[in-house]
């Protein structure tokens, strides 16, 4: 808790330090086509692996490195994440013209270039990072993970500082994860278990592949639920309208990152008791962590909406940001009435049900979708930001309904 913690504190910082340098050397128009193409890196990256990550995520928290089942496991998930990556990254590239059409931005089809060839290696990574995970490798875990963020604004600054048009900005993805799966190979038992499994590895390949194909929608949609606001503001407004939007949302994802912290550690426990059948000490773990977690985000909530605005003014240094306060504060509230649920969001799949995590994930997101389009028009920033707080209370009441049909488990 304690490493992956100051992980994802670094991780927040990251993603605030790089939306504000953005917005101070670009301004608002800059920072919108950015944000715009970190969202469909954010999207298509999730895409890309297929639901991979999961599958060793699950087959891993109950099978320690070196158990006779699971040799192969790492290996053929790590060649099925190249391969499916590549493909993905291949059809981005070709459908670039199309995404900068349907945004109404000719920078946006540059960006694309770059987040396409950062998708095999991202692929990659989130496979072997799935399976430190399951192995309960927690501090380099968090290293690595607070490294993928650091790499990526150091490299975004010194592309500013040689003054990198916005649109080539994203070159900062694949570099990231270049040193991310350089750093993950040169790790002594993942290089151990990727080189003496290669010979187990095909039986490992249709069970991953089955187990990606019911879990990878749900993958894709948990990813890509937080930036759909960001997407159709793209949609209906221009590129300062999403950038003065981004700024805000940029912050409340940094402080979501919080309770991501507890997810990470929480998802290998879930396998584990509910493969023992321990139900009832497994209900009490989730009533716990819900209390702590709303008391722990009501406070940074309060205490981030109040300094938000002294935050704006001496990171960005331009008053073109003021309008965006009220969205952070809109969108801070609707993270808060849903947070003790938050680290609980991926209990489905860890108890061998990805179906159903889909499911809840599908409806949270048509919901976003149909909320946003519905709102946006009307009140601009301020209503895709009530849209997506919006969705997230729809996706909290369909998580209880289907856990307590399928698990029998009060959530």
């Amino acid at each position: 808790m304690a490493w992956n913690a100051v992980s994802v504190t670094l991780l927040g910082l990251c993603g605030i330090a790089m939306s504000t340098i953005v917005a101070r050397f670009h301004g608002p128009a800059g920072l919108g086509l950015f944000n715009q193409a970190l969202a469909i890196y954010v999207v298509s990256s999730q895409l890309a692996v297929f639901g991979l990550q999961l599958s060793v995520l699950h087959h891993g928290a109950f099978r320690s490195s070196g158990h006779p089942e699971a040799r192969g496991m790492l290996p053929s998930a790590f060649f099925l994440s190249l391969a499916t990556g590549t493909a993905f990254g291949a059809m981005l590239f070709l459908a670039r013209g199309l995404l900068g059409a349907a945004f109404g931005s000719e920078g946006l089809v540059l960006s694309t270039i770059w987040i396409s060839m950062a998708l095999p290696l991202f692929a990659a990574n989130k496979v072997l990072l799935a399976w430190v995970n399951a192995q309960r490798h927690m501090a380099l875990y968090a290293f690595v993970t607070a490294l993928r963020y650091i790499a990526m604004l150091g490299a975004l600054v010194i592309l500013i500082v040689i003054d990198t048009e916005v649109g080539s900005l994203p070159i900062a993805f694949p570099v990231s994860e270049a040193l991310v799966l350089l750093i993950l190979l040169l790790y002594r038992p993942m290089e151990r278990e990727l080189l003496h499994g290669w010979r187990d590895a095909c039986r490992w390949i249709r069970k991953h592949a089955r187990f990606g194909v019911r879990a990878f929608p749900g993958a894709a949609l948990v990813e890509a639920n937080p930036r759909i606001d960001v997407l159709m503001l793209g949609v209906f407004a221009d590129d300062r309208a999403v950038g003065i939007y981004s700024l805000a949302s940029m912050f409340a994802l940094g402080a979501m990152q919080l309770l991501s912290v507890l997810r990470v550690n929480v998802n290998p426990i879930l396998s584990q008791y509910i493969e023992d059948e321990r139900k009832d000490r497994l209900e009490e773990i989730i009533r716990q962590g819900k209390r702590l977690t709303y008391v722990a985000f009501f406070l940074i909530a309060l205490a981030s909406c109040a300094v938000f605005p002294v935050l704006v003014r001496v990171l960005v240094g331009s008053r073109d940001f003021a309008a965006s306060w009220p969205v952070f504060a809109v969108l801070m509230t609707g993270i808060s009435i849903t947070a003790g649920y938050a680290p609980f969001l991926m209990l489905l799949t860890q108890a061998g049900r990805p179906e159903l995590h889909t499911s809840m994930l599908g409806i949270m997101v048509l919901a976003n979708v149909a909320f946003n389009a519905v709102l946006i028009p009307f009140l601009g920033p301020l209503g895709a930001a009530t849209a997506t707080g919006l969705a997230q209370v729809v996706g909290v009441a369909v998580l209880t309904r289907l856990a307590w049909r399928s698990l029998g488990l009060h959530v």
